[in-house]
């Protein structure tokens, strides 16, 4: 993922040679045009030296400033021609007979279309094991069971049909109108998931790919692990190419959240068309899968109603049994006892019974009693209040001829002493207004 070298064609990562297998798309050839990852190193290729560079400035600069073809007017017509395909990163300029032509690219200084955006860095660590395969297909297409156990079962044979080796699909979400990301892991039976980074790298050789191109029209592969913290700063040290320096040490200073997004830079028209496709997506994704948890959540709740409901259903099941249970319980008892002997027992429960009953029924009794004091509180209410106003009168009576002398006594030196306080607190109080009034005199 990071510039290192690809394993040898003859040996795969997990020591099995490639192995074929049915196509997924039918036989449809994928588009081979590669990528560049983030965070990519550059690729190994010419040494560049410093007279290259120098010489290639000069002669970028002459063409867009003095180019000498004609030594006329037309130069000037020339230049300015030149300068609107290097601000366009479009053509070639020439500059002077004989001389090779500038080739102006968008990584060209002087292209003007051009930004950086902000991407966000995946949740998952290498450990995670977790990979994007961006492949030629629609989310309609791969949404069937089928499809999806095919591309496992194709997966299996390129990872070398072990039995130890198994592809899980983690997701799938839309890139553009031809393309998805699905994100999956491998995980090796005893030793757990292969890490981001080892998995694609073992993807990413030559037998491999040929094998995920043929079969099941992948673009390519792509670890979804977090950058390591050296990865970051020597990607975040270098200016990208055509970008000025201080122009990208500001990017870098208003990068909203360090910690989260990483700068990433955006040439032309169709990169940036491409990011807002990407984003777009996005928010679709994001919306269809708070619709699906909504709907999930809608049937766990009906789900739940329809629990509830059964549980009160055997609640109140369980109620009839239980009462039923108790008849059975009390006609076995009535069985039980039925054409029994009375005893010494029933016959003493029998005669207290009996008493209570003329204690509580016979005339001039408890019964009797009762009655009789009701229907005297109801005749005789007047009678009742007056005797407990006279009750309450007497209580008053008898607490105030409770007050012994000596209370009394002590009650009216507290009171004096009282008073003597206040006359005591009114003078001082004329005092200070009588001192008030001559200081207010004397300014």
């Amino acid at each position: 993922m990071f510039g290192n070298a690809s394993l040898p064609a003859s040996g795969g990562l997990f020591n099995t040679k490639p192995a074929a297998g049915p196509a997924l798309f039918g036989s449809t050839q994928a588009n081979t045009t590669t990528t560049s990852n983030l965070l990519n190193t550059k690729s190994i290729s010419k040494p560049v030296t410093m007279n290259d560079i120098v010489q290639g400035s000069e002669s970028l600069v002459q063409s867009l400033t003095n180019p000498e073809l004609f030594g006329d007017k037309r130069d000037e017509i020339v230049s300015k021609l030149n300068q609107i395909c290097a601000a366009a990163g479009v053509s070639k300029g020439y500059y002077k007979n004989g001389a090779n032509p500038v080739e102006y690219t968008p990584q060209g200084i002087f292209y003007r279309f051009k930004s950086v955006g902000y991407n966000r860095q995946p949740n998952f660590k290498d450990s995670d094991g977790m990979i994007g395969m961006v492949i030629q297909a629609t989310l309609e297409a791969m949404s069937s069971s089928e499809r999806k156990q095919k591309f496992l079962d194709i997966l299996y044979i390129i990872l070398g049909s072990k039995p130890t080796l198994h592809a899980h699909l983690e997701g799938m979400r839309t890139l553009n109108e031809t393309c998805i990301e699905i994100v999956l892991y491998v995980k090796e039976k005893g030793m757990g998931r292969i890490g981001a980074k080892e998995l694609t790298k073992y993807f990413n050789q030559d037998p491999q790919m040929k094998q995920l191109r043929e079969q099941l029209c992948c673009e390519r592969v792509v670890a979804k692990s977090q950058v390591s913290e050296q990865e970051l700063n020597n990607y975040l040290k270098l200016t990208p190419p055509g970008f000025d320096a201080n122009f990208w040490q500001q990017c870098l200073s208003e990068n909203p959240d360090p910690t989260v997004f990483i700068p990433y830079p955006i040439r032309g028209h169709n990169e940036l068309c491409d990011r807002q496709t990407l984003q777009v997506n996005e928010v679709n994704h994001q919306e269809d899968s708070i619709v699906d948890l909504r709907t999930r959540l809608h049937s766990v709740q009906n789900e739940v109603a329809q629990m509830q409901n059964e549980y009160n259903a055997f609640r109140q099941t369980k109620k009839h049994l239980s009462h039923r249970l108790l008849k059975l319980l009390a006609t076995q008892t009535l069985m039980h006892k039925f054409g029994r002997t009375i005893d010494s027992d029933d016959e003493r429960l029998n005669a207290k019974l009996e008493m209570i009953s003329a204690h509580l029924n016979t005339t001039g009794q408890i019964k009797d009693k009762v009655v009789d004091i009701l229907r005297k509180v109801e005749t005789n209410t007047d009678v009742w209040k007056d005797q407990k106003i006279a009750l309450q009168r007497q209580k008053r009576e008898t607490l105030n001829a409770n007050l012994h002398s000596e209370d009394a006594s002590k009650i009216k030196i507290y009171l004096t002493r009282c008073k003597h306080s206040l006359d005591e607190y009114c003078a001082a109080l004329e005092k200070s207004q009588s001192e008030l009034s001559i200081l207010n005199s004397g300014h």
